[in-house]
């Protein structure tokens, strides 16, 4: 069964990167995937999240344009996941 972690982010570049490190480094992690939203962040959390994804075929960006809250954006990674 695949694993999907969902993380919703907004203004978040100084979490991020131990946020997404700390699911990487989790062992015995095989189907897994990473679904990060980004909810129209004023700050650097799409550009570090956008580097992930791009080393990384697990981890998939969701870049919204519009800040729609945190349920939204859980929706949103859900439905992707």
């Amino acid at each position: 069964m695949k694993t999907s972690f969902v993380i919703i982010a907004y203004n978040e570049e100084k979490n991020i990167v131990n946020c997404i490190n700390s699911i990487l480094d989790q062992e015995g992690l095989k189907d897994y995937e990473v679904i990060i939203v980004n909810d129209a962040s004023k700050d650097k959390t799409a550009e570090i999240a956008k580097s992930f994804s791009n080393k990384n075929k697990r981890i998939k960006l969701i870049d919204l344009k519009e800040n729609k809250g945190r349920g939204n954006a859980r929706y949103l990674g859900v439905k992707k996941a």
